[in-house]
Formats: C-alpha cells, structure tokens, sequence
C-alpha cells in the first residue's frame, strides 16, 4: 500500500513538474510567431513601397543603390523568417532520440582505458550540450548520480515488450509508469532546452538582421528620393523648331529624306517635351511634309520664342 501511495505522489509530482517544461515552451513559440507576423508586416510594406516608387525615373547610381538596399533588405528578412521556422517546425524529440544522443557523446568521451572504469569515466552527458542542460535538472528529471538516458530507455524497453507478453507484476507495473512519466518529463524538457537553443540563435540573428534591414531601408528611402524630374507631356500642339542633328542613317531610319535642312519647322502635337511627334510644315523644297518622332537619335524640338501656342 505504501508503495502505491509512494508511486502515485510520484506521478502527481511528475505532473506539476511537467508544466514548468511545457509553459515555457509555449510562450517561446508564441514569440516566435509573433517575430514571424511582424517581418511578414514589413516585407509586405517592402513591396508595397517598391509598387509605389517610380523606378524608371531614378539615375542610374541611385537606381543601383536602391536595388542593392532591396535586395538586402529582403535578404535579412528571409534569414528571420527562416530562423522563426526553425524554431516552430522543429521536430520533437523522443526518448529513442535522447538515447541515441547519449550514446553518441558516450563514444565520443569514453576511451578504451576508462571504458572498463565506471568510476574513471567521464560523464558523456558533458559531451552533448542538450544532455549537459538535462543533468544539471537531473534531481527534477531522473534522479540519481548520472543522468543515463540510455539505461532508461532500456528499461522501459524491456517493461514494455515484458508487458506485451504477460501481466507485470504490480512492481513492475508501477515501475513501468514511474519511467513513463520519467520519460515524458525528460522529452519535454528536452524539447523546451531544444527551442530555447534555437530562440537564442534567432534572437542574435534577429538583433543582427533588423539592423541590416533598418539601415538597407533607409538608403532605399534616400535613394528613391534621387529621381529625374518627370517631363511634361505636350498637350496642347505648340510651335516649334526641329533641329536634325542625328546621322545619316538615324535619319533613314526615322524616313527623313536627307535633302531635308537641318532645321525644320513644325507643330509638337503630341509626346513629351523631351521627344515630342511633330507635324513639320510645307515649303521646304525636296522635303515634304511629314509626321516625325523627335528622339535623341533624330535631333531636338526646340520651342519658337515668342510663338503662342495653336488651338487644339
């Protein structure tokens, strides 16, 4: 009787330590979500500004910075977000996988000439920084002088497949859910060191990143600030002068005869004030009248002085 009662102050102690486990790790995943929803809020004002900046209007230099600042900008806010995943899609451990953890640092410690001496042996749990997080809880987790993950897994093994088999007995019975409940406390705060471990690097990534992204967001504001005026489009025809001052070809390309004198009058009827469409007028001998698109290669419309502008 006193050994159920024993068993059963066990299990109720098992049950308030786990929630000193299982509330920490909640609050890290809210964080992180947290963290997720607000890069998502600023790579989405990233864009939004990007759609708004009028791009074709920046000088070169700054268009290059300002591609650069981008790039950068979205480059960071990619690193947090894949470091919060990390944190949220990481897979949960199991007793199976601690042991086999345990092992690992076993070999990795144990040299032929302690592995005979218990005593002489370093702890492999110092070997592994998950299991060196688990041992110093060891009076909590698993009591005992070592924390050994794999001696326990063993041993619910053996109960398990025992049980499987036949009826344990009523010692092996509360033994079998001593372990279990052992074995949850253990994963459970295995999981919680495991995404602690995880949080802290995205703390760091996330103090390094946001600067990253909060000076490439300033130089892509300044840069975008750098932008050619716009030109004004001719909306009402105006008189002006084509002065032709593009090459032969240029010329036969845009079909003005080359018996054409440099400088022709016209009207600008639509386009822009740098390369309007002008309607040249008649009286030019061997160069009639024609609609030409004034570009850089072709020449420049330059407004007649004093005229006043035609009705439309």
């Amino acid at each position: 009787m006193s050994g159920e009662n024993s068993a059963h102050s066990e299990l109720v102690a098992s049950a308030s330590a786990s929630s000193v486990f299982t509330e920490p790790l909640a609050a890290i995943r809210d964080s992180v979500k947290w963290v997720m929803t607000a890069t998502a809020a600023v790579a989405g004002a990233l864009v939004a500004g990007l759609q708004l900046t009028a791009i074709g209007r920046m000088e070169y230099c700054w268009l290059f910075v300002a591609a650069t600042a981008y790039i950068g900008a979205v480059s960071a806010l990619g690193i947090i977000l894949h470091k919060a995943a990390a944190v949220l899609l990481m897979p949960a451990l199991t007793l199976s996988d601690l042991s086999e953890r345990y092992v690992r640092a076993q070999q990795r410690v144990v040299s032929p000439s302690t592995e005979m001496d218990s005593v002489a042996a370093p702890d492999p749990n110092a070997a592994d920084p998950l299991l060196a997080a688990l041992s110093k809880r060891r009076g909590v987790l698993l009591p005992g002088p070592r924390l050994d993950v794999q001696k326990l897994y063993h041993e619910f093994k053996e109960l398990t497949a025992s049980q499987q088999i036949r009826t344990l007995s009523v010692r092996n019975s509360i033994r079998l859910q001593t372990i279990q409940q052992q074995a949850t406390q253990l994963t459970r705060a295995a999981n919680l060191y495991q995404a602690q471990a995880q949080y802290l690097r995205l703390r760091k990534t996330l103090g390094i990143a946001g600067s990253v992204v909060t000076l490439m967001v300033l130089a892509f504001a300044v840069s975008v600030g750098h932008q050619r005026p716009a030109v004004p489009a001719v909306t009402t025809p105006m008189p002006v002068s084509v002065v032709l001052t593009g090459s032969d070809d240029a010329l036969r390309n845009a079909d003005v005869p080359l018996d054409c004198p440099r400088i022709i009058a016209g009207m600008a009827i639509g386009g822009t004030f740098a390369d309007p469409t002008v309607v040249t007028q008649p009286g030019y001998p061997r160069c009639p009248p024609m609609e030409l698109h004034v570009t850089n290669d072709v020449g420049v419309a330059v407004p007649m002085p004093g005229a006043s502008r035609a009705n439309p």
